[in-house]
Order: C-alpha cells, then sequence, then structure tokens
C-alpha cells in the first residue's frame, strides 16, 4: 500500500485540530466543581496563606492536580480571568494531544495512515471535547500520558533520562501517573532482558543485563529528579505521603474495586475484546514497538 507523504499527515493533524475547535463550541463555558476547588487552592496561594483551601487553617491537600493548581496560581498571580486562561490552557493540550498521538500512532504501526486514524479519532470524541474546555486538568494529564508513552517506547536503550522526566511531569498533574512510570519501568526491564541490540553478538550479562539496569537507574533519575522534590515538600507541608482525597475515598475504592473484577469476570466478552484488539495489533505491526 502507497504510504501518504508525512507532510499530509501533518495537514491532517491540522485538520483534526479544526475539527476539535468544531467540537469543543457547545460545551465552551462549561465547567465543574472540581476545578473551581483548584481554583481556591491557587487564589489562597496568591493570597499569600499557601496552597490551602482556607486560609488559617491546618493545610489539606484536597486536590490531586499540583501542577494545574500551580498554572492557576500563576495566572492569578498576572490577574488574568482564571477560568478563561485554564480553558485556554486545556484546549492546547487537547490540540497538542491530537498531534502527539498522531506521532505515536505513527510511530506504533509504521504507516502515517495510523497518525491520521489517531487524531481524527480523538478529534471527533465529544467526551474528549467536553474534558479539553471545562478548566479541569483532564486534557492535560491526557497529553502527559502520550508524551510518556511515546519517549518510552525504545526503554531502556534509548532516552530513558527524558521518559522518566515525562511521567514525572505527568505525575504532578495526575497521581495515577505513579502507576504508569511503574508499569513502564517492567515494560523497559523486559524489553531489556528479552531483545537484544541488532547485529551485536554480546553475552547476556554485557549485551543485556548491564545496558537495562544502567537504562533503568537513568529512567529513575529522571523521575525522581522533577518528582522527588515535589514527594518532599508534600510530606514537610502536608505532613502526609498522599493527597487527602486518596485516604478520603479508600474505603470506597476498598468496594469498589472487588466488586468491578467481579463484573469483568462475569462478563468474558471483555476479554474476548481485549484479546482481539492484542491480536489485531499484532497482525498490523511491522517492527513497531508493540511490547509497550
Amino acid at each position: 500500500m502507497r504510504q501518504l507523504p508525512l507532510r499530509n499527515e501533518w495537514l491532517w493533524t491540522i485538520a483534526a485540530c479544526a475539527l476539535l475547535l468544531l467540537a469543543v463550541r457547545p460545551f465552551w463555558g462549561l465547567t465543574v466543581d472540581d476545578a473551581l476547588i483548584s481554583f481556591r487552592y491557587a487564589q489562597n496561594w496568591v493570597a499569600g496563606c499557601g496552597p490551602v483551601f482556607s486560609c488559617g487553617e491546618a493545610p489539606v491537600e484536597g486536590y490531586t492536580n499540583f501542577l494545574w493548581v500551580a498554572l492557576a496560581a500563576l495566572a492569578m498571580l498576572f490577574e488574568l480571568p482564571v477560568v478563561t486562561t485554564m480553558q485556554v490552557l486545556g484546549l492546547l493540550c487537547g490540540a497538542a494531544s491530537l498531534g502527539l498521538a498522531a506521532r505515536l500512532a505513527s510511530r506504533l504501526f509504521q504507516s502515517p495512515v495510523a497518525g491520521i486514524g489517531a487524531a481524527l479519532g480523538l478529534a471527533a470524541s465529544p467526551f474528549f471535547a467536553l474534558n479539553s474546555v471545562i478548566a479541569l486538568e483532564t486534557s492535560a494529564a491526557t497529553l502527559s500520558v502520550i508524551a510518556g508513552v511515546y519517549f518510552s517506547l525504545e526503554l531502556p536503550r534509548r532516552r530513558p533520562v527524558t521518559a522518566g522526566v515525562a511521567w514525572a511531569m505527568s505525575y504532578l498533574i495526575r497521581p495515577e501517573a505513579l502507576a504508569f512510570a511503574f508499569i513502564t519501568g517492567l515494560y523497559g526491564l523486559a524489553r531489556g532482558l528479552l531483545l537484544s541490540p541488532r547485529g551485536l553478538e554480546r553475552s547476556f550479562l554485557r549485551g543485556r543485563l548491564w545496558p537495562t539496569v544502567a537504562g533503568l537507574l537513568r529512567y529513575s533519575g529522571g523521575f525522581l529528579a522533577v518528582a522527588g522534590p515535589f514527594f518532599v515538600w508534600r510530606a514537610i507541608y502536608y505532613s502526609s505521603l498522599f493527597p487527602n482525597t486518596y485516604y478520603a475515598k479508600k474505603g470506597k475504592l476498598e468496594v469498589l474495586v472487588p466488586h468491578n473484577l467481579e463484573l469483568l469476570w462475569k462478563h468474558p466478552v471483555f476479554w474476548v475484546a481485549l484479546g482481539i484488539g492484542a491480536l489485531f495489533a499484532l497482525a498490523l505491526r511491522r517492527r513497531g514497538p508493540v511490547l509497550y
């Protein structure tokens, strides 16, 4: 099949951004109460009380999007309209997600057509459009996860520090990225031990183990260089290792997780669909890093 020129891929990505602009029109001006919680923390931060919900009270981390709160505080510091500013920032993150998703799909399947499909598919999603303009961090988190995956595809041998930094930035936006970073480390470990460098006949120790360990150490170093100071600051300022919402929802999770797993077990169609998707990805691959 004749591949489309790369410049056409970017033209289609621009078209996807235009489609996103049309898709967000019905949702522009909408916001949710969670965004207002973040803005309350940002407002008190700018007022000199620190990132707290109420001035004069003991610090409680009632948000899960530190970097988004910091950006909102920066907007307030420059006296910008915070809701509109964060909506515009969310829209920009959504548009950037389209471009990076296109590049990621093109790399995975080694075809610009896959990238075009990824960009247009995201842009056509009303859910994606809604979450790009409600002043929450959702689109920024989406962009950060796509970036983390993009830079992690060739772990542990290429760009391990960049991958670690990307996941650390994602963690500062949403704490769930810590789990993604750990899974990515496992991927790098498996890829490093199972895939040997092409054209090089080396022993397991020199050819796979040591390069894998060195790459993962650089990956961890990149993550900790960015996220480490935040861990320390949180432990000192909030006297906690996790956001307060984690402790508030922990009991609910202990009930919901087993219940959802039971539902998945009772409905095997989910696993069938997952298996078909995995086989489809393997069938479409050429030499892309589909192990991720």
